[in-house]
């Protein structure tokens, strides 16, 4: 006599929750600052110090991602810089403005203040589509961030 076996149930894709949350972000911290350091080089964005190397070559923002969670991932907010000026001088944020203003000019630098007022709590399948981009390249994670989220990069000049 024959056995009947039961049926596989079909695959379902899993969508990641908010308590995922923490996780994605790590993830996409591990995927978006390197590529932030290859964009950038071996340059601290604030003081101009060159070969950075290991531990001592962050990613450092321009408005810190603890405060400042609706630019905690603009790509634009994000550049290499020494661990220096980033944890000893707390971003060096005069000197890093300035930068960012001749890299980028006031206009930019307006908008980008502006957008990193508001408090955003970031979602999981948010942080899925940053990472999905990132794994993409860096092009195509800042232009799917801007358009998604704004300021716009067209405003800003590459660097």
């Amino acid at each position: 006599m024959l056995k009947r076996t039961k049926a596989k149930p079909k695959a379902r894709i899993k969508r990641a929750s908010q308590k995922d949350v923490p996780r994605l972000k790590r993830k996409l911290k591990a995927l978006l600052y390197p590529k932030i350091k290859e964009r950038d080089g071996n340059t601290c964005f604030s003081s101009g110090r060159g070969d950075l190397f290991g531990s001592g070559w962050h990613a450092g923002h321009l408005f810190p991602a603890g405060s400042h969670s609706a630019t905690m991932w603009h790509p634009r907010n994000i550049h290499s810089q020494s661990y220096h000026a980033n944890i000893n001088l707390g971003g060096d944020g005069a000197r890093y403005s300035e930068a960012f203003i001749r890299r980028y000019g006031i206009e930019f630098f307006n908008e980008m203040a502006s957008a990193s007022k508001p408090t955003k709590k970031w979602a999981a399948w948010e942080l899925e589509l940053l990472i999905e981009k990132i794994q993409e390249g860096l092009e195509a994670y800042e232009e799917y961030y801007s358009e998604t989220y704004g300021p716009r990069l067209s405003v800003a000049s590459k660097p």
